[in-house]
Parts: C-alpha cells; sequence; structure tokens
C-alpha cells in the first residue's frame, strides 16, 4: 500500500500490545516503533493516527490504566 499514498498513518497503543508495556516505557515505545517505521518505509511521512492511555480497565502486566497514568501519557506524547 505505501508506494500508493502520500503518507502512511500508524497506530500505537502500548497498553494493548502483545506484551503490554508499561506507562514508565510506553512514550519510548511509540518512539521506536515509530523510527522502525520510518526506516521501513523511508520515502514517506510516517504520521501518529491514534495513540493513548486508557484510564481505566483491568491492569495487563505491567500496564495500568488510571487517570495518571492516562495523564502521563499523553502530556509526555504532547510534548
Amino acid at each position: 500500500v505505501a508506494p500508493a499514498v502520500d503518507r502512511v498513518t500508524i497506530h500505537i497503543l502500548p497498553y494493548w500490545e502483545d506484551k503490554p508495556i508499561g506507562v514508565e516505557n510506553a512514550l519510548l515505545h511509540v518512539k521506536n516503533i515509530r523510527k522502525l517505521m520510518m526506516e521501513k518505509i523511508p520515502d514517506k511521512e510516517i504520521v501518529i493516527g491514534e495513540t493513548g492511555w486508557p484510564s481505566e480497565g483491568r491492569m495487563r502486566e505491567r500496564a495500568l490504566p488510571s487517570p495518571l497514568s492516562q495523564a502521563i501519557f499523553v502530556r509526555g506524547f504532547v510534548q
């Protein structure tokens, strides 16, 4: 699909990974996945279309959904 588009939109959701990422490593994970995609598709702009952190729900390994975790993730991502 990449050759036929102007930009590639990716969704990176660390909480929902097969091996969930804790919020303390979630922003680095987002950065690394975007970088990997930029290396795989170097001639296209890579746009993060969706990312985030849940404010409630069940804990998935080290990934704790909470308003505090959500605020840490979103504020760090925006920064």
